[in-house]
């Protein structure tokens, strides 16, 4: 006679969601580039971090006059962004990075700036929302073809693994990664 551990289930589940995550985690490590082949332009990537806080009043009032006073582009750009109103890439990168809403990617002129953001906001939010909700319709969200494509393989990588369900591989387009998965 056993007894019923109360709690098994959620255990089970709990255990599974940190499983995929690690898994993630250990995938992004692996194919992150190196940081001086990660940035595709010249151009330096703004953070938020970098708005002065002497506008921070400013920015809670919402005054975009405010932000044409900054010297610094990259500070300007910074405080447009936050302000939600954009006169450049630099800007909308950072606009769409805050909100984490791909299609703000689409405002970007510069075409490997834009695929640098749709890569970003992919990364962190409609991956792990693909896996999580065990959905791979999510991916159709992406308008980038490359992008797309590997938010599909990953989504068959892991769940192949979560699935323990090898012929989840056979899906994956990316030669190197469908290897990999047949190999685990």
């Amino acid at each position: 006679m056993t007894k019923e551990v109360p709690g098994k289930e959620l255990l089970y589940i709990i255990g599974l969601i940190v499983g995929i995550l690690v898994i993630i985690a250990l995938f992004f490590v692996i194919t992150t580039k190196s940081p001086e082949s990660s940035s595709p332009t010249d151009e330096p990537v703004i953070e938020i971090e970098e708005v002065p806080l002497e506008y921070e009043e400013v920015l809670q009032q919402g005054d975009i006059s405010a932000c044409a006073g900054i010297e610094l582009d990259a500070k300007r750009e910074a405080c447009e962004a936050k302000l939600e109103v954009c006169t450049d890439d630099s800007c909308y990168y950072q606009k769409a990075l805050n909100s984490r809403f791909a299609p703000d990617c689409q405002l970007i002129d510069n075409s490997t700036l834009r695929a640098q953001c749709s890569s970003e906001i992919f990364r962190t939010e409609i991956f792990e929302e693909a896996v999580l909700t065990d959905s791979i319709e999510v991916c159709d969200e992406i308008n980038e073809v490359s992008m797309f494509q590997r938010c599909r393989d990953n989504y068959y990588f892991v769940s192949s693994i979560n699935k323990n369900d090898i012929s989840y591989c056979d899906n994956i387009v990316q030669e190197d990664l469908r290897n990999e998965c047949i190999t685990n």
